[in-house]
């Protein structure tokens, strides 16, 4: 059994958690980018 299927839901949790500090940290609103 490879420990592939193990650490991958974290990794995913992990970069979930990334990407939602990173959008929280950004000065603005990436959704207005496709606005224009």
């Amino acid at each position: 059994a490879t420990p592939v299927n193990f650490w991958r839901p974290y990794a995913f949790l992990l970069l979930s958690n990334w990407i939602n500090d990173l959008y929280q940290a950004t000065p603005f609103d990436l959704t207005s980018l496709g606005d224009n």
